[in-house]
């Protein structure tokens, strides 16, 4: 039997930990993941930005947002924004 390291919660309460056999593991994320395939590579790439765009905001914000006509915080906003709707279009 394989023990996993956590437990569930129900109705605020600890049950026993999970046990599960070593044949119905399967290590596959993609499978398990929301969106499948689309929302794994959505979510890496999410992941890979947050080392680039303080990079691209510290250097270049007021040359990007002025491609937009507006101000480096309201861009980063506009961003925030569309990466929070993205999941409902």
């Amino acid at each position: 039997m394989l023990t996993i390291g956590w437990r569930k919660i129900y109705g605020g309460l600890m049950s026993e930990t999970i046990l599960l056999d070593e044949d119905s593991y399967e290590a596959d994320h993609v499978k398990h993941s929301v969106g499948g395939f689309g929302g794994h590579i959505f979510r890496r790439a999410i992941h890979l930005s947050m080392a680039i765009i303080p990079w691209l905001y510290y250097w270049h914000g007021e040359f990007i947002a002025g491609i937009f006509g507006i101000n480096p915080i309201d861009f980063v906003i506009l961003v925030l924004f569309a990466i929070l709707i993205h999941p409902y279009f």
